[in-house]
């Protein structure tokens, strides 16, 4: 074998060996990435879906219902006011020692005049966010350029003891904010996560079980 066909054909051992180690390097780190990068912005849809969750208990407490679509929810962030309960005063010592429970003691002060307890309006805006904030974006689910909205439901169920409760749900399936990101990964998370018997997604709420309002991602 002459010197040239042998430096040629160690050249292409060399490129061989490289490209594999690439192709290696990149299979193994195409799904750590993918996950970095899926778990940033499942943060960022987790803090919409939260201040989605504050607008409407602020809803119910006012109405005692969920607001059933977003034009309604946007327009009483924008417009209506909530009630906010201000305490003047302190309870002092020589009550709240005779009382284990805090709220007999502020009970008691407020019965001697002790504390006072003034109820002001605040407009929701300004009591869950601020004027900055773009309430019409607030159904847009992130990094969709503005094009997917939130599937949005609100309705009543049935207790074991036949009591009609309010109940919520709102949610957005990961196809929703992966745009861009690699699809097949995103179709082998949705498999594992279905295969779990876990929505392919996330959401805040249920309208099949009554819960404390909590996301599938822990409260």
């Amino acid at each position: 074998m002459s010197r040239k066909l042998k430096f040629t054909l160690q050249i292409i051992l060399f490129i061989s060996i490289t490209l594999t180690g690439y192709l290696l390097f990149r299979n193994i780190m195409q799904p750590i990435r993918f996950q970095k990068l899926y778990n940033q912005r499942f943060e960022i849809v987790k803090q919409r879906l939260i201040e989605i969750r504050d607008a409407q208990i602020a809803y119910k407490s006012n109405y005692g219902f969920y607001a059933s679509d977003f034009d309604i929810l946007v327009n009483f962030i924008k417009k209506d006011s909530i009630k906010v309960v201000r305490s003047n005063g302190s309870v002092p010592d020589s009550i709240a020692i005779q009382f284990k429970n805090k709220k007999e003691a502020e009970v008691k002060a407020l019965e001697y005049g002790i504390i006072t307890r003034d109820t002001l309006k605040i407009s929701v805006l300004d009591s869950l966010f601020d004027s900055s904030y773009n309430v019409d974006d607030i159904k847009f689910v992130p990094f969709s350029n503005s094009e997917e909205i939130f599937e949005m439901t609100a309705t009543s169920i049935s207790t074991m003891s036949g009591i009609n409760v309010p109940v919520f749900e709102v949610k957005a399936d990961n196809y929703m904010f992966t745009s861009g990101l690699n699809k097949q990964e995103v179709a082998n998370l949705n498999k594992l996560l279905e295969e779990q018997g876990k929505y392919a997604g996330i959401k805040v709420g249920s309208i099949t079980e009554v819960t404390n309002n909590s996301g599938n991602w822990g409260n």
